[in-house]
């Protein structure tokens, strides 16, 4: 008996780690499912306020962005959204980091230029003072899949 306990515990205490990452995967992903929503709209507050004053964006072109020079193209309504739809949403989450990857399907222009397509994206969160907060962004476009042409000539078979 003395045996059973110590596993009836262990079996508990797994369920309950189990559980817990699962409630953390799921208001990482709500985070993501919110964010998309109101950008969508433009309407930037829930940016603003999910994302930590060190927020790094690395955008589709290859700029790098603090939170503030986002933010200042959000305000000024330099980039204007009329469609962002999230799919393929994915949540690993690491103790007090989680990593969240998805496809962004997205019309928006920037600086009066139109820009469409999908954009592979990965957001880093950590865990700070009892909130989830986006530390980091990366996105880029999503090519579309052609037969070889794909692969390069480096992964064909001889």
């Amino acid at each position: 008996m003395a045996f059973a306990v110590p596993l009836l515990f262990q079996t508990v205490l797994a369920q309950n780690i189990e559980s817990s990452r699962a409630d953390k995967e799921e208001t990482v992903r709500r985070i993501e499912y919110d964010v998309a929503e109101a950008v969508g709209k433009n309407d930037f507050s829930v940016f603003e306020k999910v994302t930590t004053e060190d927020f790094v964006n690395i955008t589709p072109g290859g700029v790098i962005q603090t939170r503030e020079a986002a933010l200042a193209d959000m305000n000024s309504r330099a980039i204007k959204f009329s469609n962002l739809k999230l799919t393929n949403v994915k949540v690993r989450v690491y103790g007090n980091a989680a990593v969240a990857t998805y496809v962004a399907e997205a019309k928006f222009s920037y600086k009066n230029e139109d820009i469409r397509g999908k954009f592979a994206t990965t957001d880093v969160f950590v865990f700070r003072q009892g909130e989830w907060k986006i530390v980091s962004s990366h996105a880029t476009k999503v090519v579309p899949k052609k037969s070889d042409a794909a692969t390069g000539p480096s992964e064909k078979a001889n």
